[in-house]
């Protein structure tokens, strides 16, 4: 970690009575910045970060200075330069613990947690956002409860602790619906669902998605990802419960918002649950269309081994249907997998 930064303890000891009058002042450019990174416009909003900080050094103001550090920072994270927005956060966080401003200390605070969660140093995510949990609790914008809290479900989770993820994703859905964020509280009740499928809890897996469900088709929240993730987690317990034709149904409603949302990567998983009960209830012409499906998107994006594995699955189909000439074939498919994927990558090289 860089020295800029201090440990957990010193900096919860040293931000104990951090906060500014400038707290409350309104930047126009600072809010249409960061409007613009919720709409991925990243080149614009670092422009009118870059032209604020170069003013700000000008007039000295280490206000100013300190806020569009951070929101630059946030801005590379966003693109493939995330650990030079490491660098301005960590620039705009030692900056705005020595002048006092809480507004760039919150925005550096979410930055540097984001960084940490991305780069899979949970642990370190989860004090940032315990520190942005606590000195935003009683900040106008409430958005920083959420984040937090949100975040720190999500860590906890990484981190194998049901009971916490559990318990900051509740936090984060009552945030949501204080501030009416319909697309958040749909994500906190998925990861509340989710937490009890893993502790095998399916009654409760099934209310959290339902739940989830009806407020998607009541709100239309169209948004990519959302309404195949519902499906997704929906479809498991079915599975599990050996319901197939229910996990059909939600199987093949993945593959079509997956689809209308031009998700491609992800069809794989719901071709092969989809294969999975066609397999079970013995509809093996069925189980072999959406396997094949599934094998044209592991080629496509380099899915080597989900691609072996259902080449495996191909091969003992056709054992059982006695189609020794299918076997065959995919059994040849999987010896030559791996060197299929070499030479596709060398080809990817070599142009």
């Amino acid at each position: 970690m860089s020295k800029i930064l201090f440990s957990y303890l010193s900096i919860l000891f040293f931000l104990t009575k951090v906060y500014s009058q400038n707290d409350n002042v309104i930047l126009p450019d600072f809010e249409k910045a960061k409007t613009l990174l919720t709409q991925h416009v990243y080149s614009s909003a670092i422009k009118i970060c870059k032209a604020h900080i170069d003013l700000s050094i000008k007039k000295n103001d280490h206000y100013e200075h300190s806020l569009f550090l951070g929101l630059k920072g946030i801005a590379y994270l966003d693109t493939i330069n995330a650990d030079s927005g490491k660098i301005y956060l960590e620039k705009s966080f030692s900056e705005a613990t020595i002048i006092n401003y809480k507004k760039s200390l919150l925005n550096s605070l979410h930055g540097l947690g984001k960084f940490y969660y991305r780069t899979a140093n949970y642990k370190t995510s989860v004090k940032y956002f315990q520190l942005l949990n606590y000195y935003s609790v009683n900040d106008s914008d409430k958005n920083y409860q959420l984040i937090s809290n949100y975040y720190l479900s999500a860590n906890y989770n990484l981190l194998k602790s049901n009971a916490l993820t559990i318990a900051y994703a509740r936090k984060a859905a009552l945030n949501s619906i204080e501030l009416k964020d319909t697309t958040s509280y749909i994500k906190t009740l998925l990861s509340i669902g989710t937490q009890f499928f893993i502790i095998g809890n399916l009654d409760s897996t099934e209310y959290y998605s339902t739940k989830a469900n009806t407020i998607y088709l009541k709100y239309s929240q169209k948004k990519l990802g959302i309404g195949a993730d519902i499906n997704n987690a929906l479809m498991k317990p079915a599975i599990l419960r050996k319901d197939f034709d229910k996990a059909i149904y939600y199987g093949k409603s993945a593959i079509q918002d997956c689809l209308n949302n031009n998700d491609l990567p992800s069809l794989n998983i719901f071709y092969d649950n989809v294969a999975i009960c066609y397999t079970n209830k013995k509809m093996y012409d069925s189980a072999i269309y959406y396997y094949e499906k599934a094998l044209d998107i592991e080629t496509k994006y380099n899915f080597v081994d989900d691609y072996k594995l259902d080449l495996k699955e191909l091969f003992y189909i056709s054992k059982r249907i006695h189609n020794d000439e299918k076997a065959f074939y995919y059994i040849g498919k999987y010896i030559n997998a791996d060197s299929l994927f070499e030479q596709a990558n060398s080809d990817v090289i070599d142009s």
